[in-house]
């Protein structure tokens, strides 16, 4: 019972404080490492070009993206026009052919009233013509008979 109770100190717990050292130097050894590295990162001006390159990068995207904007609306554009344009013409059509048809039915109409009161007007002097010869007719006759 002794003897694995050392077997199992020796194992588990002796070298815990030899493996915890060099573990505190492997680390301390990592981090100084990293600080160099961010020092000379630093120093030699990458972090600028890091973010120069990001923002080149945020306005090549930027580009990009009103490029494709713009070629959509144009689409929609184009598309509402190829649907607007029709029809505003037909619209502009039919406003003109009132227009001119109105002015049309006003000169025939005109031109039908003044047919109609002109034959209306030789139907009544036909009637007066045709009153006035009775009218002479029997005066002429009232004459000649003693």
């Amino acid at each position: 019972h002794v003897a694995s109770r050392r077997m199992v100190f020796i194992m588990q717990r002796g070298p815990v404080p030899i493996q915890s050292f060099f573990r505190k130097r492997w680390a301390m050894a990592d981090v100084e490492r990293l600080r160099y590295r961010a020092f000379v990162d630093e120093a030699r001006g990458r972090r600028f070009r890091q973010m120069r390159q990001e923002r080149l990068r945020h306005m090549a995207a930027t580009k990009i993206q009103a490029f494709v904007r713009m070629r959509m609306c144009r689409r929609t554009l184009r598309r509402k026009l190829n649907f607007a344009i029709p029809k505003l013409q037909s619209f502009a059509r039919m406003i003109e052919q009132r227009r001119a048809f109105k002015v049309l039915r006003s000169v025939y109409v005109v031109c039908i009233q003044k047919t109609v009161r002109g034959r209306i007007c030789r139907q009544r002097l036909a009637r007066m013509n045709a009153a006035a010869g009775l009218i002479q007719n029997a005066f002429r006759s009232f004459l000649v008979t003693p």
